[in-house]
This record gives structure tokens, sequence and C-alpha cells, in this order.
């Protein structure tokens, strides 16, 4: 069996722009869906939008340090291949 070092940690507010970079490529990954409407386009704008990008990071920033939220994030060599949280981080 192979094992991959993956280190696991309590997410900071120092994370926050890396996990809006893996929360973009998991709802591209997983979300469109022309059945309903929902296309890659649509999600990109989203993503693409300054203003709600920097609203969110303050907002879950901002919830780190009052702990109002908690999250953990892994890294593989040193990059954030992904995470896990509490409101309002989904």
């Amino acid at each position: 069996m192979r094992t991959i070092p993956v280190l696991i940690s309590a997410a900071t507010p120092a994370d926050i722009e890396q996990i809006r970079a893996v929360q973009r490529e998991v709802w591209l990954a997983t979300y469109p869906n022309e059945a309903h409407g929902i296309t890659i386009e649509a999600i990109q704008a989203q993503f693409a939008d300054k203003g709600k990008t920097s609203q969110w990071i303050s907002q879950v920033k901002q919830a780190l340090i009052t702990s109002e939220s908690s999250g953990w994030i892994a890294k593989y060599k040193k990059s954030l291949s992904d995470y896990i949280a509490t409101h309002p981080l989904v």
C-alpha cells in the first residue's frame, strides 16, 4: 500500500484565499447541470465577480477570527488540496 503524505490542520484566516480557489474548482467539477440551467459559464461568473469573492473572503475570515466558524484543511506537497468546514465556509 502506498502512503500519501497529507497534512491536516485547522483552517486559519491566511488559508481563506486558497480555500476559495479549491471551492471554485470543486463547483466547476460538480455543479454544472444542463437540465437545471446551471452552466459552467454561470459558475465561472460567480467566482469571477471580485466584489462577491472579496465579500466572501472577508466574511469567512471574520467568522474564523470570532470562532463563529471552524474548518480544517488538507495540504499535499504544501498546496491546499481540500477543506471541510462548518457554516459559513461551505
